[in-house]
């Protein structure tokens, strides 16, 4: 296992889940029950978190607002970047891979995209810390990523609304 993270509540819904991942596939456990409930593979076939190029894995994490519900996983190689998982609020299953600035409920907006993908996605992205309460106040969360690149290690930012862009910190 490469990220494992525990969650209690998603959206004022309370659930007992539990969330790894490993070689490139999410799973979800409901620790009221016993079983493993949820993983992409019930969705679809073995649903790959990853491209084919990143099957490797970082840190797991998560991120709740309002709008958002997602795992955050970071890719631990020099692949680069980071993917997503949306996970259903009213059952905290996994629902679908998307890499950041897919949709609307991507953790980026669908306009910073680009810029991601000149970017973070270009380093080796180690952790990814979603941050909801330490914040400024116009902003849903803030992004922290640990990047390892021989120019641009450190820590990178991206704030939703005061500055949706990633910037070295």
């Amino acid at each position: 296992i490469s990220g494992i993270t525990y969650v209690s509540t998603i959206d004022s819904v309370t659930v007992n889940m539990l969330y790894a991942v490993t070689d490139g596939y999410a799973y979800g456990w409901d620790l009221d029950t016993g079983s493993p409930t949820t993983s992409l593979s019930s969705c679809t076939s073995s649903y790959s978190l990853v491209q084919d190029t990143k099957t490797s894995t970082g840190m797991l994490s998560y991120l709740s607002t309002s709008a958002k519900s997602l795992l955050l996983i970071a890719s631990g190689s020099s692949d680069g970047g980071y993917g997503e998982v949306y996970v259903d609020p009213s059952d905290g299953s996994l629902d679908t891979f998307l890499d950041p600035g897919d949709s609307d409920i991507s953790s980026i907006s669908t306009s910073d995209q680009d810029e991601y993908e000149s970017t973070i996605e270009q380093w080796a992205t180690y952790r990814i810390f979603p941050i909801t309460d330490a914040k400024p106040a116009a902003d849903s969360y803030v992004l922290y990523a640990s990047v390892i690149y021989p120019e641009y290690d450190g820590l990178w930012s991206y704030y939703n609304v005061t500055n949706s862009e990633w910037n070295r910190e």
